[in-house]
């Protein structure tokens, strides 16, 4: 009994060790902003965002970024908007026409 009570001791201040952190000091590993979450695109994903060519014109409407690979559309605000490898901007009524369909967070 005295054992079991030792082993189930350990784990338990083996996994408050591990959830804290151990002994680390705050000052030596930073904590990322709870405010501002890294949003890093996946892997295939262009590094720097496509710019939007000059003689596309939407209206009011601002265009949406069309993946050409999976027929998604991203729309701005969206982390993969402009950003994936095989893509290009069009208006939010061609993409629909073309069977693009909006991708969802």
């Amino acid at each position: 009994m005295q054992s079991s009570v030792r082993s189930i001791f350990a784990v338990v201040l083996a996994l408050t060790l591990c959830a804290c952190g151990g002994n680390k000091n705050a000052a030596q590993s930073p904590s990322p902003s709870p405010s501002a979450p890294e949003l890093s695109p996946p892997a295939g994903a262009m590094s720097t965002m496509a710019t939007v060519p000059p003689n596309l014109n939407c209206g009011a409407v601002k265009p949406v970024w069309v993946n050409l690979r999976t027929k998604k559309y991203h729309e701005p605000g969206d982390p993969m908007y402009g950003m994936t490898k095989h893509g290009e901007y069009l208006c939010p009524s061609q993409a629909a026409a073309q069977g693009f369909k909006r991708a969802r967070p």
